[in-house]
């Protein structure tokens, strides 16, 4: 995966004689998620576990990103035909973060365990949680549904490190006012919006989200020691040639 990674998703699409329009958040939530899919091997095997989603990450990993999204498209029926939300041929995608929760339903875990009890407690102030994991309660990966009410920076690390802080969907106040994406790679952060790359080396801790930028959805992986990081072929934490030590060893 290189610096060309945000081309596997691109603004609009069609499958068959349906055209796409407005996929913005659906195209930026693809990102992020495939992102961490490469990145991780607990989450790439718990999205494996799922049809739909793995379905979705083997469709990006092969370009074919008109087909992800239908699936997901169509995983949301509405490309039924007795959608409400479909007119004509064109299937207008507007949407908000929260309306794709829904892909996650099979892979939420319970709240019965004594751990996933206690992330809860740890994220729920931040907004409305979702944990996803294995069916034993092993927490992979961590969505924080903010609904756009947080306007701070949220922390890079939460519950003693455990979980770290890998991607935001951003409503960006300023500059023609659209929803981005910002994703950590290894050793930066890259911020993408739907047709273009805005900053291939975001600064996080420069960042001004009380006048810039709105958090609509935080995603944090669990990091714990020794867990295999698979997929990035970018400088590894710590070793960048041209920054020295790594601009993350702050966190």
């Amino acid at each position: 995966m290189t610096d060309d990674w945000c081309s596997y998703v691109k603004a609009g699409g069609h499958y068959g004689s349906y055209q796409f329009i407005n996929t913005c958040v659906l195209d930026l939530l693809l990102v992020a998620l495939y992102i961490c899919h490469i990145k991780f091997e607990n989450i790439h095997l718990l999205f494996q576990s799922d049809f739909i989603l793995n379905s979705i990450m083997n469709y990006l990993y092969a370009n074919k990103r008109d087909q992800a999204k239908a699936l997901r498209l169509i995983h949301l029926k509405l490309l039924d035909d007795h959608c409400k939300f479909k007119t004509s041929a064109t299937v207008d995608v507007w949407s908000e973060a929260k309306d794709h929760l829904s892909m996650f339903r099979q892979l939420v875990c319970s709240k019965d365990h004594v751990e996933i009890k206690s992330i809860h407690c740890e994220f729920q102030r931040y907004g409305e949680v979702t944990i996803l994991g294995k069916a034993d309660g092993d927490p992979c990966l961590i969505l924080v549904n903010t609904d756009g009410c947080m306007n701070t920076a949220p922390p890079l690390n939460v519950k003693d490190r455990t979980f770290e802080l890998q991607f935001l969907l951003l409503w960006r106040k300023v500059t023609g006012k659209h929803m981005v994406v910002c994703s950590k790679l290894v050793d930066r952060w890259v911020l993408h919006g739907s047709n273009e790359v805005s900053d291939r080396d975001f600064s996080f801790n420069r960042a001004n989200f009380r006048c810039d930028y709105s958090v609509y959805l935080a995603g944090y992986a669990k990091i714990p020691p020794g867990r295999k990081r698979v997929g990035i072929p970018v400088a590894e934490e710590g070793s960048r040639s041209d920054h020295g030590e790594s601009v993350w060893h702050w966190i």
